[in-house]
């Protein structure tokens, strides 16, 4: 009898894994970094192995940049877009030295920078970094192992432990497989280099009425740069240089005749965001490049400021030709290490 119950069990168990990892690949798992953004890429960036060139920022690089197309169009052999959405730089600094700098050693950073994450009053910026700091795949970087820390380890190996949570909820696991969309539940739909495909679908989305609402009151409100966010761009330049990097800025390409109007100064704030990017490639030496002509086009954009797969292509292309003009040949760049005492809990 009790042969027959272990047995029986085992059946279960065998069952049970081989289901699990048939969805697996089709559903998210469960989180332990603050967003399936974070976690996707930091299980990539522990898989990559070091790289060329990384590419640093917000959703627009995100979806925007191609690490292939640009090393194809370059002499580099290798890059990884480590963007994550919904962020600015005061997110990427941190972001950089958990992982880029130590995992990825790369020679080139590439900072991209558009109008909507440089405001240093932005209340519109979901990404929460008191979420980030000490977030369970974050904490097990620094050996501060949790109660969730044995089950992560587990479910290295176990799909069944992998996506245990979301097995719990059997009708928003038939409605992610059907649909593709579950609140809470984002697909991120990376490439092995770490872009963002969303976004490539090549139909321009006109904002809407609570869009247009969002960027006036929230991401653009109070407009101004020069504070916060311009001294993590800074930090994150004197940290690439520190460990021999070259950095290059890109001011990512946008609908600006459309965003004008949004901003409280129009016209003025975008001249003085860009102003600020060339002081900051003035101070640092460091080459900042912009393609105004594919600005306002439309055939390029997926909305204001994310750009469609023909956008995303022409931008890699250029932008891999130009990295060949602007970076030097001669690089002696190194690994960058951890920090010893990382902020757990609180907003740097």
């Amino acid at each position: 009898m009790r042969r027959s119950l272990i047995v029986g069990f085992l059946v279960v168990v065998v069952l049970l894994e081989g289901a699990a990892r048939l969805l697996a690949p089709h559903i998210p798992g469960q989180l332990v970094w603050d967003t399936q953004f974070t976690q996707d890429k930091a299980d990539q960036i522990a898989a990559a192995g070091e790289v060329d060139m990384v590419f640093v920022g917000s959703s627009v690089v995100n979806a925007g940049i191609d690490p292939g197309l640009v090393a194809a169009n370059s002499r580099f052999d290798s890059g990884y877009n480590s963007a994550i959405p919904s962020t600015t730089p005061s997110t990427w600094k941190i972001w950089m030295r958990d992982l880029v700098y130590p995992d990825l050693c790369p020679s080139v950073v590439v900072i991209g920078i558009s109008v909507r994450d440089y405001n240093d009053r932005n209340v519109g910026i979901p990404f929460d970094l008191t979420s980030y700091l000490p977030s369970a795949g974050r904490l097990e970087l620094y050996g501060q192992f949790t109660s969730g820390s044995l089950e992560r380890q587990i479910g290295r190996y176990s799909a069944f432990v992998r996506i245990r949570s979301r097995l719990r909820q059997p009708e928003k696991v038939a409605r992610f497989l059907v649909t593709g969309r579950v609140p809470g539940w984002p697909p991120t739909v990376l490439t092995p280099e770490g872009r963002y495909t969303g976004w490539d679908n090549n139909a321009f989305v006109d904002p809407s009425p609570e869009g247009i609402e969002e960027l006036t009151t929230k991401v653009f409100v109070d407009f101004s740069v020069g504070g916060a966010e311009d001294l993590a761009v800074r930090s994150i330049i004197e940290d690439a240089q520190s460990l021999g990097d070259q950095v290059v800025i890109v001011r990512m390409p946008t609908m600006n005749e459309e965003l004008a109007p949004l901003l409280p100064d129009g016209q003025g704030d975008l001249d003085r965001f860009e102003r600020q990017l060339e002081k900051l490639g003035a101070n640092y030496d460091v080459p900042v490049i912009v393609y105004p002509d594919m600005d306002d086009d439309k055939s390029l954009f997926g909305d204001l400021y994310h750009m469609n797969l023909d956008g995303t292509t022409e931008f890699s292309t250029r932008l891999g030709r130009d990295l060949d003009r602007v970076v030097a040949s001669s690089q002696n760049s190194q690994c960058g290490t951890r920090p010893a005492n990382p902020d757990f809990a609180t907003r740097p």
